[in-house]
Formats: C-alpha cells, sequence, structure tokens
C-alpha cells in the first residue's frame, strides 16, 4: 500500500469511527454480516447524516449514495472524492476544497457551499436549488442538467465560462 493510499484509508476510517459513535457496534456489525452474506456492499447504506467533518481529509474517497443529509463538512479537502447520487441537503461545504469531484446526480439542496472551490467538478443532474454559492469558484466545472431554481450566489461567485447563471 502506498501512501496516498494509506492516508486516504486513514481518512476513511476516521469517517466510518465518527459514524459509529454512539451506535449499537454488535447491532451495526450483526447488519453489515447480513448484507455482506447477500452480497449487498453498495455504499448508499452509509449513513452520515448529520455528522461532524469539519476540516477532514477526505480527497480520493467514494461516498457514492451515502446520506451525508445536513452533515458539516466545512473546510474540508474534498479533492476527487466521488459524491454520485449522495444526499447533501442542508450540508455545510463552505470553504471546502471539491476541485474535480463527482457530484454528478447529487442532492444539494439548501446546501451552503459559500467560497467552495469546486474547479472541473462534476456537478451534471446535480439538485442544487436554494444552494448558497456565493464567493464558490466554478471554473471549469459540468453544471450539465444541474438544477439551480433559486440558488443563492453573489458578484464573487466564479461561474465556467459561457455559463449564464439563474436570473430570480
Amino acid at each position: 500500500m502506498n501512501e496516498d493510499q494509506n492516508h486516504n484509508l486513514t481518512s476513511l476510517m476516521a469517517v466510518i469511527l465518527k459514524a459509529l459513535e454512539g451506535q449499537d457496534l454488535d447491532a451495526v456489525f450483526g447488519e453489515a454480516r447480513r448484507k455482506s452474506a447477500e452480497g449487498d456492499f453498495s455504499a448508499g447504506q452509509l449513513n452520515l447524516a448529520g455528522i461532524n467533518l469539519e476540516d477532514v481529509d477526505l480527497s480520493e474517497s467514494d461516498l457514492s449514495g451515502a446520506n451525508l443529509q445536513g452533515a458539516n463538512l466545512a473546510g474540508s479537502d474534498l479533492t476527487e472524492v466521488i459524491l454520485s447520487k449522495v444526499n447533501l441537503m442542508n450540508a455545510d461545504l463552505s470553504g471546502a476544497d471539491l476541485t474535480e469531484a463527482h457530484m454528478d446526480e447529487a442532492d444539494l439542496q439548501r446546501a451552503n457551499m459559500s467560497e467552495a472551490e469546486m474547479f472541473s467538478a462534476n456537478l451534471s443532474g446535480a439538485r442544487l436549488e436554494g444552494a448558497n454559492l456565493s464567493g464558490a469558484i466554478l471554473d471549469g466545472a459540468n453544471l450539465t442538467g444541474a438544477h439551480l431554481l433559486h440558488v443563492e450566489y453573489d458578484e464573487s461567485t466564479r461561474w465556467p465560462d459561457g455559463f449564464n447563471p439563474p436570473t430570480g
């Protein structure tokens, strides 16, 4: 295992340990054994709703399908993270580094993404209704099919070249 893989594994273990805090571990591991026996290894079973992961390095992690509703990811390193089809409703991603993140079809409704760096991020088909993008950097981001109704932004928000932000 190289140093980058070891760092990524350590970060993911921190996420899992925080998610299990206060849980009945016998029940958690019993459910994991049952799902494993049935061949169900889907990340969508990962429920991290409301978890505090502020300033955590999760770069290159695969959290596709996870529930991160209301999670605090402010200031976190999420470069190249896979958040495809993740529930991030009401999550705090302010100041997070989401460079080259895969957030296709993610639910980011009412998420705080102010001052987040999303260089070349994939937000295709993402639901961003009511999200705060004030001061966010979206240079090179893919917003194809993204739902931007009532998105909040300001004059410092940087959009991809040629993109016309919604008005009103």
